[in-house]
């Protein structure tokens, strides 16, 4: 019975040193791994800025997450909350027919607006603000209404399109392009009628006086505007028209004749230095009457044709009226 308990007291001891020894194993086994660890980390670039931030951001939500859907009562009730009041911010809108926040049309804010309101605005806003800028080679020429161009919208449809972009805008807000219509035939009349004021004719090449001395004018282009080629970019481009509320003419450069003035430029001297006289004759009294013009309004008329000498029709007839 003795040597029994001897025998099991030093069972039990064996037991207790295995343990020991394990539990000192385990630890020395850490100790390596984390001296190891350590020196291989110092060779190791750790990186900065945006992926440490990232990280932060993940280990954040993954403990906001954690402590949610754990029994953490004072998250779950806060999470609830913010849910409720989130359907409660949709349900207003959706029920009452109002238009989500930071919505826009037409540079016109339509939020917190049921879809009559926005009409309404839309409207208002086509009637009274919104005018279009004709513009010729980067320059504005003119400015006018959409109505004299022909140009429409449909309110209604960009009412509703507003109305159906629900949470869009948020956080940031959201645009509506603008439901447009043309009348050709409208647009094609005032373009016609626009034709007088952008034509510019060409210009010959003429002469000039410098100081008593006569020198050649190089001939310049002129331009007219193209009918056909306009009404079509404005017909293919209604939207980004009345979205920017600007229209590029388009226009047909109308080259002279001659541009180089110089190999008449000795006629020309002798033809001005000589009396330039005009006469006119009265038909009603029948006298005619003759008057001498100076040479510096007589090189105004002078142009060079393609085979000498000619009057620039425009600037003489000027002169006569």
């Amino acid at each position: 019975m003795d040597d029994y308990s001897r025998q099991q007291r030093g069972r039990g001891k064996s037991r207790a040193r295995e343990r020991h020894m394990a539990r000192k194993r385990r630890k020395d086994t850490l100790f390596n791994i984390k001296n190891t660890s350590v020196s291989k980390i110092s060779d190791v670039p750790i990186p900065k800025g945006i992926p440490s931030v990232f990280t932060k951001i993940r280990l954040l939500l993954r403990d906001v997450t954690w402590m949610f859907f754990s029994r953490a009562p004072v998250f779950k009730i806060a999470g609830a909350g913010l849910i409720i009041v989130l359907l409660l911010f949709i349900g207003s809108y959706v029920f009452s027919g109002r238009i989500f926040p930071n919505i826009y049309a037409m540079e016109v804010p339509l939020s917190d607006l049921t879809i009559e309101e926005a009409e309404s605005a839309l409207q208002a806003e086509w009637d009274e603000n919104v005018q279009i800028d004709l513009m010729i080679d980067g320059q504005v020429m003119l400015r006018v209404t959409p109505d004299e161009l022909g140009l429409g919208i449909d309110v209604t449809e960009i009412a509703q399109t507003a109305k159906n972009l629900g949470l869009t805008g948020i956080p940031f807000s959201a645009t509506v392009d603008p439901v447009t219509s043309l009348d050709y035939a409208t647009a094609q009349t005032f373009l016609l009628n626009l034709t007088e004021r952008v034509y510019i004719p060409s210009f010959e090449a003429g002469y000039k006086w410098d100081d008593g001395e006569l020198i050649p004018v190089p001939g310049r282009a002129g331009k007219q505007l193209d009918i056909s080629m306009s009404l079509d970019h404005l017909s293919q481009n209604t939207v980004s028209v009345v979205s920017n509320r600007r229209l590029e003419l388009l226009t047909i450069d109308l080259p002279p004749m001659v541009m180089d003035a110089a190999p008449y430029v000795d006629e020309a001297y002798a033809f001005l230095t000589s009396d330039v006289t005009l006469e006119g004759y009265d038909p009603f009294s029948g006298e005619t009457i003759a008057w001498k013009v100076d040479s510096d309004t007589a090189s105004s008329w002078l142009a060079t044709g393609t085979n000498g000498l000619t009057v620039r029709e425009n600037t003489f007839v000027e002169y006569i009226q």
